[in-house]
C-alpha cells in the first residue's frame, strides 16, 4: 500500500486531518493506555527519546493536547515496516 493510499484511508475512515490519542493509537495498532504510559506515570520515557526512536509518529501541539496528522501517521507505518523487513 502507499503513502497516498493510507492517507486516503485514513481521511475516509476519520473524516479530518489531525487524530487524537485514541484515534491515532488505533491507526498504529496501539492502545490509548500504552499511549499514554509512554508520556505519564512512572514508564515515562522523555519526549526527545520517543521521537528519536521513531517509537510513535511524530506528533503537533495544540496547547497540551497532542494531535497526530494522519500524513504523518501513513509515513511512519510505511518507514517503520521497511525496517522490521530488513
Amino acid at each position: 500500500m502507499t503513502e497516498k493510499e493510507l492517507v486516503e484511508m485514513m481521511y475516509e475512515k476519520h473524516k479530518k486531518w489531525l487524530l487524537n490519542s485514541r484515534e491515532a493509537a488505533s491507526e498504529w495498532g496501539s492502545s490509548y493506555s500504552a499511549l499514554s504510559k509512554l508520556f505519564g506515570g512512572e514508564e515515562a520515557l522523555p519526549e526527545k527519546v520517543i521521537l528519536q526512536k521513531q517509537i510513535i509518529p511524530p506528533w503537533v501541539m495544540f496547547g497540551q493536547k497532542r494531535m497526530w496528522k494522519i500524513t504523518e501517521i501513513a509515513k511512519w507505518l510505511l518507514e517503520t515496516e521497511k525496517g522490521t523487513q530488513s
